[in-house]
């Protein structure tokens, strides 16, 4: 793992500090461009082995519908996030 940067220590300081994260990426069959690009954030995050997706919630293909993506904290997020 490199270096953390400032905008991730804060991602992952959250992250302890609330007992995970949440985005969202769809809302009524609609993509939300600010939770996309949450969401490729916290995946490359996932990626580093610092945060793990726990759950995928709702359906984006539903009328009145939302896709949520939960992620929570790795042991080696947690020393990252100081």
């Amino acid at each position: 793992m490199g270096k953390v940067n400032d905008r991730d220590r804060e991602l992952l300081a959250r992250a302890l500090r609330e007992g995970g994260l949440s985005v969202v990426t769809h809302r009524r069959q609609e993509a939300i461009a600010a939770g996309v690009i949450e969401h490729r954030r916290l995946n490359r995050l996932c990626k580093e082995g610092l945060l793990e997706e726990d759950r995928v919630r709702g359906d984006r293909y539903a009328p009145s519908g939302e896709l949520r993506y939960d992620y929570r904290l790795t042991a080696k997020g947690a020393r990252a996030a100081g």
